[in-house]
């Protein structure tokens, strides 16, 4: 075989040799790049994957209430409903409250419904979040010239219904046994004008929203 020849033949075994290793490693490589996207695209492990909401109940307020006279005779009930499958990111809360009694035997009563949408910072339903809502509130009692000046009593009985819209931070934590608890911190303001005082109504009969939720326990279903 002439010089050329073998040379050439060389060159052509080498060629077909080094394409033949290249072939499966890049098979190899193109797999390890799949899985890795894979393991991306896939959430971490989540307390709520297959859940889809919760109701929740604050018992710090229930102790809030008395049963004496000096005090007053009143009951707070808060809780709520949550939804979780609209986004692994996201929650939709309908939060309540509900306080009824009377102080001084003046009776009033109480009842805020929210419906919030609250986001959260990092990539899972689970840590602190941002959150907008709007709330309906109802304040039923008597109307007094200063509600925290003796014999301020009018004898008005009179009845505020508004609507008002707020943001609000906070943090929520979901275990895999499926309780959970969070806190919020709600700024806002009512559309309405009405902000006549109703006696022994500290917050509620105002023009503003301002609410510090604590101690909310609930659990997953």
């Amino acid at each position: 075989m002439k010089p050329g020849r073998f040379i050439e033949y060389l060159l052509i075994c080498a060629t077909v040799t080094a394409s033949a290793q290249e072939f499966p490693s890049k098979m190899k490589l193109d797999s390890m790049s799949t899985d890795r996207n894979t393991r991306a695209s896939t959430p971490p492990d989540e307390p709520l994957a297959n859940k889809t909401f919760g109701i929740e109940f604050n018992p710090a307020r229930l102790l809030l209430g008395w049963t004496t006279k000096e005090i007053g005779n009143y009951t707070h009930l808060s809780g709520g409903v949550s939804f979780f499958a609209i986004d692994h990111r996201a929650e939709i809360a309908i939060p309540f409250l509900y306080q009824f009694g009377a102080v001084d035997d003046i009776p009033y009563k109480i009842l805020n419904i929210d419906a919030a949408y609250r986001r959260f910072i990092g990539d899972r339903q689970n840590g602190f979040h941002y959150s907008a809502g709007l709330r309906y509130a109802y304040v039923e009692g008597e109307e007094g010239k200063d509600s925290d000046v003796a014999g301020s009593r009018t004898g008005r009985h009179i009845i505020q219904r508004k609507a008002g819209i707020y943001v609000g931070i906070g943090y929520r934590y979901f275990s895999h046994s499926g309780w959970y608890g969070g806190a919020n911190i709600l700024v806002g303001r009512f559309f309405s004008d009405d902000s006549r005082g109703i006696v022994d109504v500290k917050m509620d009969d105002l023009k503003f929203i301002l609410d510090v939720e604590l101690l909310k326990i609930g659990y997953t279903f």
